[in-house]
């Protein structure tokens, strides 16, 4: 329970930081800044929200869970392409080093793949889907819920070599982590959109412009990515469990034909032996007439 209640804070921290710049922009004299410079300073927070998630991994399911991801596409999509790419690249930069400290090996180019991709994602969402204006939380949603469903499909592809071990970290970071990411983005789509005087439903219903049919098959492709993605994980468990079983059974039978072989090795030491003692330059044709 402490471990989902610590992801769960996690997750909420982007939300938290988005609805502070959101208030300091439309509140203060913050908004008036030049737009590059928010945006850098938009990049290096959420990138440095991205790199607490990896520094304060939570163990959950034996491997390690956060909520990185969401810091990233929070910049990209709530507050400019530029903040989006610049927190992926801080945030994916630092996990790449963060090896040096102790950070899992195993997962490092996925991850840092993973996350890099992600600013550069929302950067194109906010640019060409949403038209610079803040998701609906149903988008904000599947677009976490995409991006980490990729960032464990990466898990399996860097690590081809070593599947077994793959499945394993996969089962346990997948439905944590695509929920606490998921969540976390559509939390904040929602909550900016209240406080920004947008419309929080998902569609309208006296129009419907092309992106809202986009965002409507996008919806759809996103939940059919979701099943197959979920029947891949499975499948691979039950051919990695499969595998498994064949490597027991293999083993199981080396050591039983190597148990037989020192047991005939040994029954022959032991009947030469007992030959041996009987043996005597008297009674030596009657032995072997005996063993004969």
């Amino acid at each position: 329970m402490v471990s989902y209640i610590k992801l769960a804070v996690e997750a909420l921290l982007p939300v938290v930081f988005a609805v502070v710049f959101y208030l300091l922009d439309t509140k203060t004299s913050f908004g008036k800044i030049n737009y590059w410079v928010k945006q850098v300073i938009y990049g290096i927070v959420f990138g440095a929200i991205a790199i607490f998630g990896t520094e304060y991994g939570i163990p959950m399911n034996g491997a390690q869970v956060n909520a990185r991801d969401a810091a990233v596409l929070a910049a990209g999509l709530f507050f400019g392409g530029p903040a989006g790419i610049i927190a992926g690249l801080i945030g994916g930069l630092e996990r790449w080093i963060a090896v040096a400290w102790g950070v899992g090996t195993f997962t490092r180019v996925a991850c840092t793949v993973a996350t890099t991709l992600c600013g550069f994602v929302a950067a194109l969402l906010r640019q060409y889907l949403f038209e610079r204006r803040y998701p609906t939380w149903l988008m904000g949603l599947a677009a976490g819920t995409v991006m980490e469903i990729f960032h464990m499909t990466m898990v399996f592809v860097t690590n081809l070599n070593q599947m077994e071990q793959a499945v394993i970290v996969i089962n346990g970071c997948m439905t944590p982590m695509v929920i606490a990411n998921g969540v976390s983005v559509m939390i904040g789509s929602f909550v900016l959109r209240a406080i920004s005087g947008q419309s929080v439903s998902v569609f309208k219903r006296d129009s419907i412009k092309i992106t809202e049919t986009v965002q409507r098959w996008l919806i759809v492709v996103i939940i059919i990515a979701l099943v197959v993605s979920s029947l891949f994980i499975v499948e691979l468990q039950n051919q990695s469990s499969n595998n498994e079983i064949e490597k027991y059974l293999r083993l199981a039978c080396e050591d039983t034909e190597n148990d037989v072989e020192d047991a005939i090795e040994r029954a022959i030491k032991e009947s030469a032996l007992t030959i041996a003692k009987k043996v005597t330059p008297e009674n030596i044709n009657d032995v072997a007439k005996e063993y004969d």
